[in-house]
């Protein structure tokens, strides 16, 4: 019994949650959802019409033997059925628009939480795991909306309609109706925890297998130069077996709770007949075949409404798996609210300084300790250290990608956390060497670094950055969209085309991290020339492992060992 009340419990959160995972939508597009219920309303009493007047038809027509009378009841109910045909093409028409409309808001509020999330967050959730959240889930989420909670709905208020139509007639088999609907309520409940754990535990499955897919395929390559083709075909068949497995699982314990529900709702059509029958043979109450006849017509919409309903509470708590995984990618590190911009807030200058600042990452692997440096505005330097000493996650800090243990980082005098995030990230530019070509066009791609600009200036970017001449050997020029069948740019190319990207934005502080790793030593040779020559007031801090490239900067840092 305890276990039975703790489902219940369970059962209701599990609504309470649904209901407010989709109530924002439903709201935020009221006028289709308010036109939905009117055609809900309209259909409930249009489908009553059908039995009451076929009672009416045996009950008074069929007794006086009046044709003229039993053509007019017939006649309205074949009115009754063209109408509901006519108001259910329309609710499936509102009903795909709403559903389509409120899952598309919702894919847009995704990215938009996404954009705007912590580098923590990118650390704790893998791609994989994000684009399984971001396609999968989603899809769940928009097929059990349409397919089961919006249809559900609208046959659960006809069916509560018909039930008190139907204990108004004859409240013995109303009563009798209304208990086996019940239990096909406890039949959900009693299930509803096992198949919600069964679910989350496929969700999470599913998502390893997606994040071991994304990996195999970035490195498909090296599994065929180091003969490992086997072993990846053996360790995915593994991964894809506990899928399956978890999956069958899930299905078998949902589909037992249908069977269940479906084998109730053949008793609801069957049961209050018999009874109705023994009534009617042993004169109780005032029961007549007319109103038996339209209670059967009644039974066989509740008995199919009943079985959409139930489906729709089974199929909840699979979703439930899917409401939970997308809450937690949109509510998981969150960037805090940025505050607003004043004219206090521009730095009076562009000096760098790290004071005592110390850094690990999880697992207690140190980084800095007690760091302390300085550049000063304008000034050009290179930043060098031993493979793992934390070059790479000195720029991601003053980038505010990490955040350190202790210690301050200021910018302009002021500690950077006191800047609103994207106010202070305008003053930078950043090239790695893992920079990252976007499906767009070779001048989007420019112009992606800070606003739209003219061809001319398009132009004199990739002038700079010794590009030029390639792109316009391409066909479209500067225009040419670089996609998943056109992508033929170099490595060299591709940190050109993010340096040209750089540049547009002409920025007080660039941070080039490795930059000229896929360059030959004459185009980054040439780039660091007009660099120096060009942006007299910039500061420029470039992180290199490359000494006679750090020997052409007013000066060197060299990173502390942190351990």
């Amino acid at each position: 019994m305890t276990t039975f009340f703790s489902n219940i419990t369970a059962f209701g959160r599990t609504l309470k949650t649904t209901w407010l995972f989709y109530w924002n939508g439903l709201r935020f597009y009221r006028r289709h959802s308010l036109h939905l219920l009117a055609l809900v309303v309209g259909v409930s009493m249009v489908d009553f019409m059908c039995p009451l007047f076929t009672r009416r038809l045996i009950d008074i027509a069929i007794p006086a033997r009046d044709i003229r009378l039993w053509a007019g009841y017939a006649a309205v109910i074949a009115g009754t059925v063209a109408m509901s045909c006519l108001l259910n093409v329309l609710i499936v028409k509102n009903s795909v628009t709403l559903c389509e409309e409120i899952i598309a808001r919702l894919r847009e509020k995704i990215v938009e939480c996404l954009l705007g999330k912590t580098p923590g967050f990118y650390r704790d959730f893998s791609t994989g795991d994000l684009f399984s959240r971001f396609n999968f889930d989603v899809d769940g989420v928009a097929e059990y909306l349409y397919a089961q909670l919006i249809w559900s709905g609208i046959y659960l208020t006809i069916f509560l309609s018909f039930m008190i139509i139907l204990i108004i007639w004859n409240w013995h088999l109303g009563l009798v109706t209304l208990g086996l609907s019940l239990v096909a309520l406890c039949i959900v409940m009693a299930s509803h925890q096992d198949v919600t754990r069964a679910m989350n535990a496929v969700q999470q499955k599913q998502a390893a297998r997606n994040d071991f897919f994304l990996d195999m395929m970035g490195g498909i390559g090296e599994i065929g130069v180091y003969l490992q083709t086997l072993n990846f075909q053996r360790r995915f068949k593994g991964v894809n077996e506990e899928v399956k497995n978890a999956k069958i699982r899930a299905l078998r314990r949902r589909d037992y709770t249908w069977v269940g529900l479906d084998r109730t709702a053949v008793v609801l059509t069957a049961f209050p007949m018999v009874l109705g029958g023994l009534f009617l043979v042993v004169g109780i109450g005032d029961l007549t075949l007319g109103v038996l006849v339209a209670f059967a017509q009644c039974l066989y919409y509740c008995s199919y409404y009943l079985r959409y309903s139930g489906s729709a509470m089974i199929f909840c708590s699979a979703n439930m798996a899917y409401i939970a995984r997308i809450n937690e990618m949109l509510n998981t590190g969150n960037e805090p609210e940025a505050a607003p911009v004043t004219i206090e807030t521009v730095p009076e200058h562009y000096d760098i300084e790290f004071r005592d600042v110390s850094f690990a990452y999880p697992g207690d692997r140190r980084v800095f300790q007690g760091l302390s440096l300085s550049i000063k505005a304008g000034e050009k330097v290179a930043v060098m250290a031993h493979s793992g000493r934390g070059k790479t996650t000195l720029a991601n800090l003053l980038l505010r990608r990490l955040r350190p243990g202790s210690g301050t980082i200021s910018f302009g005098g002021r500690d950077i956390e006191e800047y609103p995030k994207n106010f202070y990230l305008q003053y930078f530019s950043y090239v790695s060497q893992n920079t990252h070509i976007f499906r767009q066009s070779i001048k989007d791609n420019i112009e992606f670094g800070w606003a739209p600009s003219d061809q001319a200036h398009c132009n004199e970017l990739l002038k700079r950055v010794r590009l030029f001449d390639d792109v316009q050997n391409m066909p479209k020029k500067s225009d040419t969209v670089l996609d998943a069948l056109n992508m033929d740019l170099s490595g060299g190319q591709k940190q050109r085309l993010a340096f040209a990207r750089a540049l547009a934005k002409d920025p007080a502080v660039i941070v080039l991290d490795e930059f000229s790793s896929a360059l030959d030593q004459e185009t980054e040779r040439g780039i660091v020339d007009d660099l120096l020559k060009t942006l007299n007031n910039q500061t420029i801090i470039c992180i290199t492992h490359n000494l006679s490239l750090a020997n052409r900067f007013d000066r060197i840092i060299t990173l502390p060992d942190g351990k």
